[in-house]
């Protein structure tokens, strides 16, 4: 029977090295939290350029944490899209929450390699 790789140390210099990078960025991306106007919190889930898109209040799906082409990070969402909130409408909280990524065990691709951590992500409100 196949055993699930755990995320080990290796795993979280992967994941280190890409927050460094992908904390170069500024405002809103996909994989933050938005405190939204009914009074819930979800994450980012797509980037339209001049809004974003959200999932549902659950945070259902999953946030694949990878390196682009050029050696930027960037988080990727599989799941479910709700409607776009416009870029003008977010207020940085300054705040950080902890949000759920995956990444690929040893930056090794292939089927059953996912492993999961916690990583510090952007609170934004919208208004």
């Amino acid at each position: 029977m196949y055993e699930r790789p755990t995320f080990d140390v290796r795993d979280y210099e992967i994941v280190a090295a890409r927050l460094g990078k992908w904390n170069e960025r500024e405002g809103a991306r996909v994989g933050d939290f938005v405190q939204m106007l009914d009074g819930t919190t979800r994450r980012f889930t797509h980037d339209w350029d001049d809004g974003l898109q959200t999932s549902c209040k659950d945070s259902c799906g999953c946030f694949y944490f990878g390196t682009g082409h050029g050696g930027g990070s960037y988080m990727s969402y599989s799941g479910s899209l709700d409607p776009t909130i416009p870029r003008k409408s977010l207020v940085d909280l300054k705040m950080w929450k902890d949000g759920s990524v995956w990444i690929f065990h040893h930056d090794h691709w292939g089927a059953n390699r996912g492993v999961y951590t916690l990583v510090p992500l952007r609170v934004f409100k919208q208004t």
